[in-house]
């Protein structure tokens, strides 16, 4: 796939260019979860952040469904501590944000929201 997405034929075939393919080398994991959907978020979050991470899953072998963890993995070392908080920052989830007040129409949100949802108004900063 790395070959792939270098010359171009991979983003080629899938119509959009290959963010998530760190460099050929030495890989690093850096979180897994039962939840395939968490890890494809922490990838995001770090490739949002420069980081090229892959998910990986371990299908090998005769196992059921439910122990299969889903696994991201980074490969540029120099970044690791970067990534761990970042990491640790997606995994809290949206939980750890507060509830905020609304300046316009005193609506109380949930912290994971970045607009009112009753009138539409940003979150202040």
């Amino acid at each position: 796939l790395t070959a792939l997405a270098t010359d171009g034929r991979l983003a080629a075939a899938l119509g959009t260019a290959v963010t998530h393919l760190p460099a050929p080398g030495p890989m690093h994991r850096i979180y897994s979860t039962p939840d395939a959907s968490v890890a494809h978020l922490v990838r995001d979050a770090l490739e949002q952040h420069g980081i090229a991470a892959v998910v990986r899953s371990d299908l090998e072998g005769d196992r059921a469904w439910s122990d299969i963890w889903a696994e991201v993995w980074i490969g540029d070392a120099a970044r690791l501590d970067e990534a761990r908080a970042l990491v640790a920052e997606v995994a809290a989830g949206p939980e750890a944000q507060a509830p905020w007040t609304c300046a316009e129409c005193r609506e109380v949100s949930e912290g994971a929201f970045g607009a009112c949802w009753n009138c539409g108004a940003e979150r202040p900063a």
